[in-house]
């Protein structure tokens, strides 16, 4: 398994002590995905590759301030926020998802990889969202499970705090999508960002980054069954 970590090991990007540990959380998640179904990722190589290097090779959180909060909506084995929150010890994260096998397994790794920058969260993002402890109150949001971007964008920017930001681990295709959304993000207060934007802490290779300007409505998050009718809707404005 060593090798598979030698891209993020030549960058200089963790030191060994970090390998490790992202070794023992492949490890895990290998183990209790034979269990019940965590991932769609069966092999250890597709596990560590395709879950845990790929959350942390794209993107480069170096240049977020210390101690700045970040949710990670919709985590299921705990992607990106455990590599993520390996990767950036001074980083706090919190991961959500409302699956209990899943939280208990989060709760489990957290405990064996003593990770004191991660909190775990159990319960349906919508309705989490309209919670005084979580709407609009971390500095970042990350989320790399939801499908829809219609839907992933509205319940992330209620997460964001007014000058934080959203980075979603999104397709070519969902890019194409998103930049086809421009009302639906000025809804949101959110503004679609580039790699050496002014301001821009995050440098990425992909997926998109988004900067949250402003408050919230309080129309936002709709509900879920609300918010699959007008994406559907949307989609088929655009075709």
């Amino acid at each position: 398994m060593e090798h598979l970590f030698d891209k993020l090991k030549k960058k200089g990007f963790l030191e060994q002590k970090q390998v490790e540990l992202m070794k023992k959380y492949s490890s895990l998640v290998f183990e209790e995905n034979q269990k019940f179904n965590l991932t769609g990722f069966k092999t250890m190589e597709e596990i560590v590759t395709e879950l845990v290097i790929s959350s942390v090779d794209c993107v480069d959180f170096s240049n977020v301030p210390r101690g700045t909060s970040i949710a990670d909506i919709g985590t299921g084995s705990g992607v990106p926020g455990i590599p993520l929150a390996i990767a950036y010890p001074d980083l706090e994260f919190s991961l959500v998802d409302s699956n209990q096998k899943k939280v208990s397994f989060l709760n489990m790794v957290k405990d064996y990889l003593n990770l004191v920058n991660v909190k775990i969260y159990r319960g349906r993002v919508e309705e989490l969202a309209r919670s005084p402890e979580f709407r609009e109150v971390f500095g970042g949001v990350v989320s790399r499970a939801m499908a829809d971007i219609f839907i992933s964008t509205e319940l992330c920017s209620s997460f964001a705090a007014a000058e934080g930001f959203v980075y979603l681990y999104i397709s070519d295709a969902q890019r194409e999508r998103l930049f086809s959304m421009g009302e639906h993000l000025d809804e949101l207060s959110l503004e679609i960002m580039s790699p050496g934007d002014s301001g821009c802490l995050i440098d990425y290779q992909s997926g998109i980054l988004m900067r949250k300007n402003g408050r919230l409505s309080d129309v936002f998050p709709r509900k879920i069954s609300t918010l699959k009718r007008l994406s559907l809707k949307y989609e088929k404005s655009c075709n």
